[in-house]
């Protein structure tokens, strides 16, 4: 048996060499298909879909960002965490994740900038990587900050956080530069104190209403370098004033669960999701959010987002489960 085949068959473990065989083949790999029903995957234009700058996970959901436009106006990047949009599509096994890890053995992990299909419809191996064990029929969850499949009750939230903290608006300002769909800085107003945030809503000479800073290409961390940009077809000059304003997250407390990125406010704060991390590492410190929101207190974050998939077998976290599409009792 292959190392990916014991991997699978035990639901976890372990990489590197093969130390032991089971009388018993492993049923499939997380990410291959599981049954012959139909599939239909997620149309793509001229370019895409592409991983983006970070890469994507092989058997994990993903969301297309608006950061890159195709020669059809359509997205063509696509990435396993959250941009506050619904889930695009499922990442089926295809052999094109690459082992870049020195002495690296297996990898489910594809690179930025290499082609990728997704699955809006279909049946597929999963690992349960919820809490909880997955009952038959349970609706499937996208995490949030890297699309890791999760099993629960329809309605539930698995995996919420509740937090106390507050909100402040910030920004920043600086120089720098826009063709298509990146954004040069090459300057920051007050550089030991400002930050280049994900999320930010841009404003200068030449930058079309509602442009949000999507997520950094180059350069030192939050400080001058490239950055993608949420609407593309820009053309701005070297050395243009350029302002982002944003919002942070003062977390105070954590009473239950983590902080990710991707994580979602409740709807009643305006439906704002965390782009990025200052000071935080999942518990108290500062994060940043897009989207509009006055809220400050005690609130619970949603973790995961509610999918059209389900659970078509049963398992403990960790193990190897089937997921399908295909409802069961509609149609015929």
């Amino acid at each position: 048996m292959s190392e990916w085949g014991m991997r699978s068959y035990l639901g976890g473990g372990t990489r590197g060499f093969q130390t032991q065989v089971f009388p018993q083949p492993a049923p499939g790999v997380e990410g291959d298909f599981c049954d012959h029903n139909p599939r239909a995957s997620v149309n793509a234009g001229p370019g895409g879909l592409v991983a983006g700058p970070e890469g994507i996970w092989v058997a994990h959901f993903a969301w297309i960002s608006p950061s890159f436009i195709d020669p059809n106006n359509a997205p063509a990047i696509a990435n396993s965490f959250s941009n506050g949009g619904p889930v695009a599509g499922f990442v089926h096994r295809e052999q094109q994740g690459l082992i870049t890890d020195y002495l690296g053995g297996t990898s489910m992990h594809v690179p930025g900038g290499f082609m990728i299909t997704l699955h809006q419809m279909g049946g597929f191996f999963v690992i349960n990587k919820g809490e909880g064990y997955g009952h038959l029929g349970m609706k499937a969850f996208a995490r949030l900050s890297d699309g890791a499949v999760m099993f629960a009750a329809a309605g539930a939230n698995p995996g919420a956080a509740s937090i106390d903290g507050t909100f402040s608006d910030e920004t920043f300002t600086g120089k720098g530069s826009i063709l298509g769909n990146v954004l040069r800085v090459t300057e920051l107003g007050d550089p030991d104190n400002m930050i280049v945030a994900n999320g930010a809503v841009l404003t200068g000479d030449g930058i079309a209403d509602g442009t949000r800073v999507v997520r950094q290409i180059t350069g030192m961390p939050q400080k001058l370098g490239t950055y993608a940009v949420s609407i593309a077809s820009h053309v701005v000059a070297a050395e243009t004033d350029i302002s982002g304003a944003y919002k942070v997250l003062d977390v105070t407390n954590v009473t239950e669960g983590s902080v990710h990125v991707g994580s979602m406010l409740p709807n009643g704060n305006g439906g704002a999701f965390i782009t990025g991390q200052i000071t935080g590492t999942g518990n108290v410190g500062t994060y940043l959010v897009s989207g509009e929101t006055t809220a400050s207190g005690t609130m619970e974050l949603n973790t995961a987002t509610e999918t059209h998939w389900m659970a078509a077998s049963a398992g403990n976290p960790g193990e190897l489960m089937k997921m399908t599409s295909h409802v069961y009792g509609v149609g015929v």
